[in-house]
């Protein structure tokens, strides 16, 4: 049985994945974050003490506190106000000719990276004067729940190839914008690349590192979940031309990278699927295509 003690907003019983004394751990019933004892057996008797459990409320909600769903709310705002002038600006200038033969659209997107990083670095750790790790909860957890987070990657990208191989092709996708991207051969490179190495880290620490704790705090756990998973399936859902089995798809897939993250209480497992799903993504087709010749 697993270590546990009891969260003093609400009293229900807390079990971090590793017991990291002066850490922080989000209690998963109320959203709210706690310190980790010494020991559990201390911190259950300390429990009793209403007064003691009152001072620790005050500095974990002065000293150490979460953001709120109007740091979301900013952050969002900042990141999609800069995404609309830039696009803007962008399409003025090509109208004119000025940007003749430039798409840009690597580029946009790099930028649109570095901004979102900025932006939500600023508000989770900057404003709560938090490290990089502690704010958005990258921490090691057990080398079981990684190498299960990497075989659920797997197995998700097997059930999309199927999908993609026996279903789609009846409702065809057209004009996504992906496959315009992907025609030209700087976006067909940044596309695999990006894939693979960079987009799953990233949307980890945007969808749940920054969005998920907050609507978890805010609309309890399962809301939280769902309301990331919809968000980033609609998203994605765009780059697909609103292909609606893609959508539905990419929502499932979404959900189960936010379940994961909620479980394990760190974002390196759902970091882990989300490379190995888009790492299986390309090369299952070719194993599959080669094992059935």
């Amino acid at each position: 049985m697993n270590e546990r003690f009891n969260c003093s907003f609400c009293g229900k019983p807390i079990e971090p994945v590793n017991w990291r004394p002066g850490k922080l751990v989000t209690c998963k019933a109320c959203g709210c974050d706690n310190i980790i004892p010494e020991n559990p057996d201390s911190f259950s008797a300390q429990m009793n003490n209403e007064s003691w459990i009152e001072n620790i409320r005050h500095e974990t909600s002065s000293s150490t506190n979460s953001p709120s769903w109007k740091d979301l709310v900013k952050g969002v705002g900042i990141i999609w106000s800069f995404n609309i002038i830039v696009f803007a600006i962008i399409e003025f200038l090509k109208h004119y000719e000025i940007l003749k033969g430039f798409s840009g659209t690597c580029y946009f997107q790099f930028l649109d990276i570095v901004v979102t990083l900025i932006v939500i670095w600023s508000i989770i750790c900057v404003k709560y004067r938090k490290s990089f790790p502690e704010g958005f909860s990258i921490h090691m957890v057990k080398i079981k729940i990684l190498l299960m987070s990497i075989i659920i990657g797997i197995v998700l990208a097997v059930i999309g190839f199927f999908l993609m191989e026996y279903i789609v092709p009846y409702f065809p996708i057209k004009d996504a914008p992906i496959e315009k991207f992907m025609s030209d051969s700087k976006g067909f490179v940044f596309i695999i690349m990006g894939s693979i190495f960079f987009a799953p880290i990233i949307e980890e620490i945007y969808y749940r590192g920054f969005w998920f704790p907050i609507l978890r705090k805010e609309l309890g756990a399962l809301k939280g979940i769902i309301f990331v998973s919809l968000w980033f399936g609609l998203l994605h859902g765009f780059q697909l031309g609103g292909h609606v089995i893609s959508i539905i798809f990419i929502t499932f897939v979404g959900f189960i990278l936010t379940l994961i993250r909620h479980k394990s209480e760190s974002l390196i497992p759902s970091i882990l699927t989300h490379l190995s799903y888009n790492f299986s993504v390309f090369f299952v087709p070719i194993f599959f295509k080669v094992l059935l010749r």
